[in-house]
């Protein structure tokens, strides 16, 4: 979907050795505002018509944790 296109691609900007996303505890202030910016680039694509884009940003969040989550278990096997 689009909103996987943006979450994958900060996240591929991200797989650098000392990235947040490899550090033991991320901290949570990078992490929001991380989102935040994918948000930011995503919200002018979506449309949203009659309807507010209330749970736009829950749902951006959620999958971009996943992809994290997915992403430093992929780089914890090798």
């Amino acid at each position: 979907t689009l909103l996987y296109e943006y979450i994958s691609d900060a996240a591929d900007k991200l797989e650098y050795e000392g990235s947040f996303m490899f550090d033991e505890y991320p901290d949570r202030e990078v992490v929001l505002k991380f989102i935040g910016d994918i948000y930011a680039r995503a919200l002018p694509s979506i449309p949203s018509g009659d309807q507010p884009n209330s749970y736009l940003y829950e749902l951006i969040a959620v999958m971009t944790i996943n992809e994290l989550i997915h992403r430093r278990m992929r780089k914890r096997e090798f």
